[in-house]
């Protein structure tokens, strides 16, 4: 941050009446002093990110922007650069006291984090899941409103927390956004449907997306891919199967004496319940108790992973300064380190192993151990175990500028046009336009059943279909015209018009992306609109 600019700013502002704002650039100057020695409030990056944010803002017919960036690239940096520069602004019309920062997670870690980032003079605006009620009393009828949100995937469906405080707000109808200048800025590394919603409102000019590159020195998922990223293996099997988690500790056990000289702390998330002490007495009896240490760190034990880390270092200095163990420490822990949270000091850490799952979810995957392996003065040695293909799926979608983005969830958020009182132009989905046959693709069953029996959608089925199973090489195959097998997704989208004018109004049909591969199962709905409407006018 420039000093003497700043500095010159706040004159400017007292000269003309604006106390406010001064006392916030001067909340600024503050923080600044207390950062150590080094240390930046942002990088070139995010400044500059944060002025194509505040033209945004200015601007009268914008109203939502995201940010999408990698994982601990430097959001919260960000974040207090749009701040600064928005209040600086000629045309600004935001006022202190209606900035906040907030989150659809349930964090108090999450809160304290972010408060510790930020200018004290907006510490109270930072608020988690939790205050989204108290908050939406606070915004009644406010205008000239800048509203920021962190991990806005979190809490974000059309029945949660931000959703609800939005509708509350009146929030939901564009033309009071435009009216009373309410902003919002969103940040997620992993936006997922929330990003499918703003392109809808960009094609209008209501929205903009913005991809934050990382700084000079980052090391982020391309990094772990080259090298450091190993497939996670189940750590908890039991019968016929224990021996390969057995196999899988041994294997970790061979890795870490060949990768790390001295003493690290390595990180494990074990399964809940009872196979959590399993995990941890297989880690013993395999390591040894002689050169390695055990900590058992979640709720139920009175211990703080971050107190483990600091390994009795002044938390108010820089974790450069930390030591690292005297041996080799396990730290197993259950569901916290997910998104927006950072490990310091990174150089003192080795492995980070994730917690299996037959079933993994991209954004968890990217946002669990894999996101935490990322960011500035990550040690080249640091390692992570969890699901590569994930990873490598959000790789790619990443170094294409999340251009092809039809694989992610069709669920409506909170920014789905669809949700909003008064639409601004034509919210339709090409998908589901009056037009005879559709095929509506999804990767999730939930999701399909979600889609189905939802009274203000396409179908609305009194009940959902029933999931189908697996044969045993992993693959579902489905019947059309009489033919069994696994299905291509290219040749099954030539068959929506097969068997959907029955009772149901619909057809299920299961395909791959590669009918070679069992994990990239699709569901096609199968649908007429026109159709449905005539013969199932009960639900319409």
């Amino acid at each position: 941050m420039d000093i003497e600019s700043t500095q010159k700013s706040i004159v400017e502002l007292l000269k003309k009446g604006m106390y406010s704002l001064g006392l916030l650039l001067t909340s600024f100057l503050a923080f600044q002093d207390t950062l150590p020695e080094g240390e930046q409030m942002w990088y070139q990056n995010q400044k500059d990110m944060g002025n194509a944010l505040v033209s945004g803002v200015i601007a009268a017919n914008v109203f939502f922007q995201i940010v999408v960036a990698m994982t601990q690239s430097g959001k919260t940096g960000c974040m207090n650069a749009l701040i600064k520069l928005c209040i600086e602004h000629p045309d600004n019309k935001i006022v202190p006291e209606n900035i906040f920062v907030i989150t659809g997670i349930s964090s108090k870690d999450w809160k304290k984090q972010t408060r510790g980032r930020m200018p004290d003079m907006i510490e109270k605006q930072i608020v988690h899941r939790n205050d989204l009620k108290k908050l939406a009393k606070t915004l009644k009828g406010k205008e000239n409103v800048l509203i920021i949100i962190d991990e806005v995937h979190i809490a974000c469906g059309k029945k949660m927390s931000i959703n609800k405080m939005m509708r509350e707000l009146g929030y939901k109808d564009p033309e009071y956004l435009m009216k009373k200048n309410i902003n919002f800025v969103e940040f997620s590394a992993t936006p997922g449907a929330v990003l499918k919603d703003h392109k809808d409102w960009e094609q209008e000019g209501k929205a903009k997306i913005h991809i934050m590159e990382p700084g000079q020195g980052y090391k982020g998922p391309g990094e772990l891919l080259d090298g450091r990223a190993f497939m996670w293996k189940k750590l908890d099997e039991e019968g016929d199967f224990r021996e390969k988690s057995i196999d899988a500790i041994k294997e970790l056990k061979s890795n870490i004496e060949k990768t790390y000289n001295s003493p690290r702390f390595h990180i494990i998330r074990a399964p809940k319940g009872d196979k959590f002490e399993v995990v941890v007495e297989r880690f013993m009896g395999i390591f040894g108790t002689d050169d390695y240490k055990f900590e058992r760190c979640h709720s139920d034990t009175e211990k703080n992973i971050d107190d483990i880390l600091r390994n009795g270092g002044d938390p108010q200095k820089s974790p450069k300064e930390f030591l690292p163990p005297t041996k080799h420490t396990f730290i197993f822990i259950k569901e916290t380190m997910r998104c927006a949270y950072t490990i310091g000091p990174k150089q003192n850490v080795g492995v980070l192993y994730e917690r299996y799952t037959s079933s993994p979810n991209e954004h968890v995957v990217v946002q669990g151990m894999a996101g935490r392996a990322c960011g500035y003065n990550v040690p080249d040695d640091m390692i992570v175990y969890t699901d590569v293909r994930s990873l490598e799926a959000y790789y790619k979608d990443w170094t294409t500028g999340f251009r092809n983005i039809g694989h992610y969830s069709k669920k409506e958020t909170a920014f789905s046009q669809r949700g909003f009182d008064k639409k601004v132009g034509d919210d339709s989905d090409s998908d589901m336009s009056v037009d005879d046959h559709k095929a509506v693709p999804f990767t999730n069953f939930e999701e399909v059943k979600e889609f189905i029996t939802d009274k203000n959608g396409p179908i609305r089925a009194p009940r959902g279909p029933k999931k189908q199973k697996k044969s045993t090489d992993g693959f579902i195959r489905c019947k059309v015209r009489g033919n069994e097998k696994v299905w291509s997704e290219s040749d099954m989208r030539k068959e929506t018009r097969c068997n959907i004018k029955n009772k149901a109004g619909y057809k299920l049909n299961v395909c791959y992306e590669d009918e070679t591969n069992p994990e990239t199962l699709k569901y096609l709905v199968c649908f007429s609109p026109e159709h449905i409407q005539k013969t199932h006018p009960s639900r319409f």
